[in-house]
This record gives C-alpha cells, structure tokens and sequence, in this order.
C-alpha cells in the first residue's frame, strides 16, 4: 500500500497512508480498488478489442489466488486479454493458465506501424531503441519518473502502470501522446 495512492481506502487507511504507516488494507478497501479497476477497463474496453496487462494481475494469498484471479479475470469484459507476468504472477504452476490468450515475460508487437516492447519491469535498452520503438512497463509504480528525466530523458520509456494514471488503462493513443510530449520536451 506505501507505493500508491491507491482507490477504496477508508479514513483510517488514508490516514495511515500520509503518515507512511504501514498497514494492511481491509477487506472491504481490497473489493472497493478492485471494483473500480473493473470499472475503469470496462468503460475502455470492448468485447473484442484487445488489452495487454503488464504484470501484477492479482495479488492474493496462495490458497485463493486461483479463484480470486479466475473470477477477476471474468469481469473484464473483454474477451482477447493478454498478459505479460509481473512479480506476483504465479505462473510457475499453472495458476493463470487458461485465463489469458497468452503470457509470457517480454512481448515485442507492432500496432499501426509502432513497434512496442512490454516487460513488467522497465530495461534501459530493449529491441529496436534505437530506432524509435517504445519501451510499456509497470512494476515502479511512477517512482521512476525523475530518475528517467535526469538520465534518460529522450528514452521512450512509459510506466503504464494503472496507478499511474488514475486507474486506468492506456490505449495506444495515450500512449503515443506521452512519447509526442517528452520529444516535444526534450528538442533543441
């Protein structure tokens, strides 16, 4: 809970949250975040669009992870989901399998002409980089936006992680956009 500032949190949680406590949240703070992660892709996604989740689907004790992911992963409506693991992906064993159309730990795909590598954690150097492909990740949680700025500033490197951006999923538009601001930023 201390990396974000995350949606459902009760008073006492908020509380504990701006004095850097840590906590475990309630129950009913856990079913409210991910309510509102449901309804924020929902309102985005289409049955037969495609999403592309970068790691991280599900945290969840070990005797439930199963059926809290089978079940999370049956109210996303739509239906062509991918998934690229993060760090608390239990993919080992099988856990996910049959959830997603694919999972892996690295996706390197081309859209509209963009090619796009994803990986759960951020790289300083990833397929074609140097020619203008665009590095998606997730893990940080936005703690790595001023280091970014300070070293690598022209990397086209986007944390596209949900608590990033309001809880919501980035299509490639958005996407695209943040790419077209840190060039515009960094010219001359």
């Amino acid at each position: 809970m201390k990396y974000c500032n995350r949606p459902g949190l009760n008073e006492q949680e908020q509380k504990w949250l701006k004095e850097g406590t840590d906590f475990k949240p309630c129950e009913k703070s856990v079913v409210m975040m991910g309510d509102y992660i449901i309804a924020n892709l929902n309102a985005m996604v289409q049955p037969n669009d495609t999403l592309r989740i970068l790691g991280d689907f599900i945290f969840a004790p070990k005797r439930f992870y199963r059926q809290w992911a089978t079940d999370f992963r049956a109210r996303i409506n739509c239906k062509n989901v991918h998934l690229v693991a993060g760090n608390h992906d239990k993919i080992r064993n099988g856990e996910l399998d049959g959830l997603f159309e694919s999972i892996s730990l690295l996706k390197d795909i081309v859209i509209e002409k963009h090619y796009l590598v994803m990986c759960h954690y951020p790289m300083l150097s990833w397929n074609r980089s140097s020619h203008g492909s665009i590095m998606l990740h997730g893990h940080c949680h936005g703690n790595m936006e001023q280091w970014k700025r300070q070293h690598v500033p022209n990397a086209l490197l986007i944390d596209v992680g949900i608590d990033c951006h309001n809880y919501k999923p980035l299509c490639l538009e958005d996407v695209l956009k943040i790419c077209a601001e840190r060039k515009l930023k960094h010219q001359g």
